[in-house]
């Protein structure tokens, strides 16, 4: 029995790889028809490359620490294929089979973002049956059987733009989700409240979550601790009263609400890479 038939495969290789690049390594269709077909990660320890998996038609499975995925047609997974946590395969209940795009990649920071991608997004992808990225890599059947020689800036291109399309995609479905909308409405309360203290544990209770969840969703979103972002935007507003008006230290520190002029001082050099008197007269406003 033919457990995953080959409907066509392009090797390719990159002509002067360069190491901070990534690169794609293959592309191929196959076909599955049984559910004797399984790959598990844990069994590919050897293999370190990342795996990006469209479904062209049927439906198959993909399994990592959270369950199993059903993946349809215009649905993509990523993973790296050593993962042991993975899994992907032909159901059990499969009444056709499961026709699916393969690339392999790996390089640069290849892995890296696909594990940010998973880590704030999830494995599994809905794109449609007519993303135009994954549309590009299709038209490769045209060189089944055969080793595609690529630049190195043209292979990069090829897994990047994938990847940042995943991303790009994920963040539009997600934009109007729960969490989103908290962390917007907290930024926006958190500009308002400048020349106040503010406290974690009073926003969490503002806005009725626990602090825990608050600060992770807020990380997960922004990249920064909520901390640290309420510390950057004083310090931002701070540079504006430096060039912008002739207020003092001490007056700027009371303004927005630091503990004392010497905190205040510390959290600008410690941001700035300068005091608060040395960006006064050759300083820049971030962002300006």
């Amino acid at each position: 029995m033919i457990f995953l038939r080959r409907c066509w495969t392009v090797a390719f290789r990159v002509f002067r790889p360069m190491a901070e690049l990534p690169q794609a390594t293959m592309l191929a269709v196959g076909r599955a028809e049984s559910e004797i077909y399984r790959n598990v990660g844990k069994y590919r320890q050897n293999e370190r490359n990342g795996l990006l998996v469209y479904t062209l038609s049927g439906q198959g499975v993909f399994r990592d620490g959270a369950g199993e995925h059903r993946v349809s047609p215009g649905d993509v997974f990523i993973c790296q294929v050593c993962d042991p946590a993975t899994a992907y395969y032909y159901p059990s209940d499969g009444k056709e089979p499961w026709e699916f795009l393969w690339m392999n990649f790996e390089g640069g920071r290849s892995i890296e973002m696909m594990r940010e991608l998973t880590g704030r997004f999830g494995p599994v992808y809905q794109l449609g049956t007519d993303d135009r990225y994954l549309q590009r890599l299709a038209a490769y059947q045209r060189y089944d059987g055969t080793t595609f020689e690529v630049l190195p800036y043209d292979s990069a291109q090829m897994v990047m733009d994938v990847l940042l399309n995943l991303g790009r995609t994920a963040a539009a479905q997600g934009s109007s989700d729960i969490q989103n909308t908290l962390v917007r409405q907290i930024c926006q309360r958190i500009q308002e409240s400048l020349e106040k203290t503010i406290r974690i544990t009073d926003l969490a209770d503002e806005f009725k979550v626990s602090r825990e969840h608050l600060s992770r969703i807020f990380h997960e979103q922004v990249g920064v601790t909520l901390r640290d972002y309420i510390q950057q935007q004083k310090i931002v507003l701070a540079c504006h009263l430096l060039k912008e008006t002739v207020l003092s230290n001490k007056e700027i520190a009371v303004r927005l609400a630091f503990d004392s002029p010497t905190n205040f001082a510390r959290a600008f050099r410690r941001r700035m890479s300068m005091t608060p008197r040395q960006f006064r007269a050759v300083g820049t406003i971030p962002g300006m």
